[in-house]
């Protein structure tokens, strides 16, 4: 995967089919978008992932000295 966006989630929207959640960008992170690529095996469906249960299979296989293109 290649790293696009980090958020903190603020409010949980209700909505059914869409975007459910919205969030906060953490700003310090935007110097590693488009240029950090994590190794992960995904399991489910889910769009957004709570960072906290999934840290420890997060593997960073490589950080790109320019944006990826």
């Amino acid at each position: 995967y290649l790293l696009t966006t980090v958020k903190l989630v603020t409010e949980e929207l209700s909505v059914i089919h869409g975007i459910n959640y919205a969030g906060k960008e953490l700003k310090r992170y935007r110097p590693l978008y488009g240029r950090v690529l994590i190794k992960y095996h995904k399991d489910f469906q889910a769009s957004v992932v709570n960072a906290e249960s999934k840290l420890e299979k997060l593997v960073v296989s490589q950080v790109l000295p320019d944006v990826y293109k």
